[in-house]
């Protein structure tokens, strides 16, 4: 009987298959409840909140999933996996320096909530904009000529920023 079965470097072929059609689902699955939770929460909360809230609970379901799908079904033994994530990590870290920077950056500016959606601000004399999005490594601004401009969140947390909305000189 296990001479039918094609193996894949000691993992049989059947079970790659249920591996994968696990991967679909889970991300099918956090992306519904993502649409879900923000469907949910956008009329009670801020957008801010409410999008931070449904990507943590996306990214649960995501992780959840693949950690059952390579655990369970796969049997794959992910100890050796992390503790050689150690090695990675560093060289990634060193790799990724802007990234992180604006990870963090990104986080203090939720956190101190200086800059929120549909605020009116000019960072370091680049003239008026409205804030779009914010996300974790940049912030969607709209200038008023109608350009999208993509802004690092590190060049928000280190520059000069007029956030004319909470002045009180944009009345929305």
């Amino acid at each position: 009987m296990a001479e039918n079965k094609i193996f894949i470097s000691n993992v049989a072929l059947e079970q790659v298959l249920i591996f994968l059609l696990l991967f679909f689902v889970t991300i099918i699955a956090g992306n519904v409840i993502y649409f879900l939770i923000r469907r949910f929460l956008d009329a009670k909360i801020s957008k801010v909140a409410s999008k931070g809230i449904a990507r943590v609970a996306k990214y649960i379901i995501f992780a959840v999933g693949i950690y059952y799908g390579i655990y369970s079904i796969l049997g794959l033994d992910l100890t050796a996996f992390a503790a050689s994530l150690g090695i990675i990590g560093i060289a990634i870290a060193f790799s990724s320096q802007q990234i992180i920077q604006n990870s963090i950056a990104g986080v203090f500016i939720s956190l101190q909530r200086s800059i929120q959606i549909d605020d009116w601000i000019e960072v370091s004399g680049s003239g008026i904009c409205k804030v779009n999005d914010i996300t974790f490594t940049h912030t969607i601004l709209r200038h008023i000529n109608g350009k999208i401009i993509y802004t690092p969140n590190s060049l928000l947390w280190t520059s000069l920023l007029t956030n004319y909305t909470k002045s009180g000189f944009v009345e929305l």
